[in-house]
């Protein structure tokens, strides 16, 4: 990779000591340039890797300067589109092996490690821009006594209070109309009822059955008893593990107004929200009836046709790269690896990583938008001169190869077929290329 874009990315992350600005940049160079390998191995030599450890001990840089500077850089990109997504997600990153670190909260109840919520932005075309917010969130010594109390507490006391807390983040810091994302854990009255501004829009997957105002009917029984309003294929990650592959659907959408629950424990300060609801079920003959899709998304956006429906249903599948970018820290920089000894150190590294993932996510969809782009906005002249040489045999290796060719010699590098009838390859294979 170019070390202009590494300046450019850091370019709001200043430390009161310069040398850090210059040791942070180091740190991202390396790990950018073998994100899979330990830290031993990505440093090279003992100096350079005390050199890593000191800067992640030192209490100058925190965990949230590197965040809120990427974040900074991120928003930039964010200015130069009509509209964004911002997808929302948490993932639990395990340290089970790390036995010695006390200082980690719980996973779940047998792990410890790190709960992370992070909130990710992608522009309509499906390219990501990169992390807007993220937070490392402290669970109960006791998940399982949480758990049953958890219905008692107000949102605020509760952890799924993350949703609400990045929207409310994006609604401070994003002047640009967004649309943020969430799976069903973000199904969340309270949500629902925020204020909001114009273009700053929600689309939620449901995971409540919930009563409606002016009808007996819940919401799934109500908008199954809506006609179809018309069907269409879209590219889906429809089952655990696989990727998206093209699914038919059907479509049918209705304004709903959804009352508030009367266990909420915050409801004197809610009201009921009115919304449009899309019901997606898919229709593949090949496919039994228990295993279909059938998803219920929640939105404040307006449905004036199907159309609108459709596009809405189009930028929900675009929240799977969130998922793709959380795999990509896990498989691809292997966070998870990592042997520091203090979660201080663990969380410093998890932000730098979130640079190294991002930018290997955005070469794999940018790549495929453009056709006409120079491979400059990635590769150093040394690396595209070398992709010439040894993959596609070019007598000229000074022939400059666009992101598209340059990516796919990568991918080649690393498994890639390159065969006609071939998608176009994925961040393992680009990554492994890379390596």
């Amino acid at each position: 990779m170019s070390i202009d874009w590494i300046k450019d990315e850091l370019e709001y992350m200043s430390f009161s000591d310069e040398r850090l600005n210059k040791r942070l940049l180091k740190i991202v160079s390396k790990l950018s340039e073998s994100p899979e390998s330990k830290l031993s191995e990505a440093f090279g030599d003992k100096e350079e890797l005390k050199r890593f450890y000191e800067f992640m001990s030192n209490n100058s840089v925190s965990y949230k300067n590197i965040i809120e500077g990427g974040s900074s850089k991120v928003i930039d990109r964010i200015n130069l589109e009509n509209r964004v997504l911002i997808a929302s997600d948490t993932t639990d990153i395990d340290y089970h092996n790390l036995k010695s670190v006390d200082d980690l909260g719980n996973v779940n109840q047998h792990a410890k490690g790190m709960v992370v919520h992070s909130s990710f932005a992608i522009n309509l075309s499906g390219v990501p821009l990169g992390v807007v917010n993220q937070t490392i969130l402290s669970r109960a010594n006791s998940v399982k006594k949480e758990s049953k109390n958890r219905h008692l507490k107000k949102i605020k006391e509760k952890e799924s209070y993350k949703w609400l807390a990045h929207y409310l983040y994006c609604q401070e810091k994003i002047d640009k109309p967004f649309i943020y994302i969430g799976d069903r854990e973000s199904d969340i009255i309270n949500l629902f009822s925020l204020p909001r501004l114009k273009n700053q829009d929600l689309l939620i997957r449901s995971m409540h059955n919930r009563k409606l105002e002016n009808s007996d009917l819940k919401l799934y029984d109500f908008l199954k008893s809506k006609p179809i309003l018309g069907s269409i294929k879209i590219k889906l990650s429809s089952r655990k593990n696989d990727l998206p592959k093209d699914t038919k659907v059907s479509i049918r959408y209705s304004e709903v107004t959804l009352k508030v629950p009367a266990n909420n424990p915050d409801k004197k300060d809610l009201s009921a929200s009115k919304m449009n609801a899309i019901y997606i079920e898919e229709i593949n003959s090949d496919v039994s009836s228990k295993d279909r899709i059938k998803w219920f998304l929640l939105t404040t956006l307006p449905i004036n046709s199907l159309e609108d429906a459709i596009t809405y249903l189009y930028y929900y599948t675009l929240r799977w790269l969130i998922e793709r970018f959380h795999y990509v820290l896990k498989s691809g920089c292997y966070i998870e690896k990592l042997q520091l000894k203090k979660e201080v150190r663990l969380s410093k590294t998890l932000a730098v990583y979130n640079i190294v993932a991002w930018r290997l996510l955005w070469l794999t969809y940018e790549s495929r938008k453009d056709e006409s782009q120079e491979c400059s906005v990635f590769f150093s002249d040394f690396e595209w001169k070398y992709l010439n040489l040894t993959v596609a045999k070019k007598e000229n290796i000074l022939d400059v190869p666009t992101l598209k060719e340059a990516t796919i010699m990568m991918a080649i590098l690393g498994g890639y077929l390159n065969r006609k009838s071939d998608p176009p390859p994925g961040v393992k294979v680009i990554w492994k290329g890379y390596r």
